[in-house]
């Protein structure tokens, strides 16, 4: 299935590929979360173009050459974050924060920890999902 996955044994993230709004000004899709036993979906929103998704490639492919530092996904997000956070030695903390409701009110939030091993993988699909 296309889309960015991330997981863990018991937490995961995973982004399908977004759609551009027929305006051209941003682009929606569903994020699958899941947390330990809380599970649940969003449509992720951004009204910046795929600058957001090309900004968050360009940092998850540095951090991966470098093994230590930050990647973030979110800036141009309504109700989506994404971090990841890398210790030099090849593992990653994953932080999600998604938000959904008439006023944003529910909110999940969690952490996991990831290997290098998953970041190819993720990085082919931005660069696909850059492409809107």
């Amino acid at each position: 299935m296309d889309g960015l996955l991330l997981r863990s044994a018991d937490h995961s993230i995973f982004l399908h590929p977004p759609e551009a709004y027929p305006d051209n000004h941003g682009f929606h899709h569903r994020v699958d979360l899941l947390a330990g036993p809380f599970q649940g979906a969003i449509d992720a929103t951004s009204y910046e173009s795929v600058k957001t998704l090309r900004r968050f490639h360009d940092e998850l492919t540095t951090l991966y050459r470098r093994l230590k530092g930050e990647a973030h996904l979110g800036a141009g997000y309504e109700n989506l974050t994404l971090e990841l956070k890398g210790d030099g030695r090849g593992h990653f903390k994953v932080d999600v924060a998604a938000w959904a409701g008439d006023s944003m009110d529910t909110r999940l939030s969690y952490a996991f920890t990831i290997d290098q091993t998953q970041l190819p993988a993720a990085i082919a699909s931005l660069a696909k999902f850059a492409r809107l």
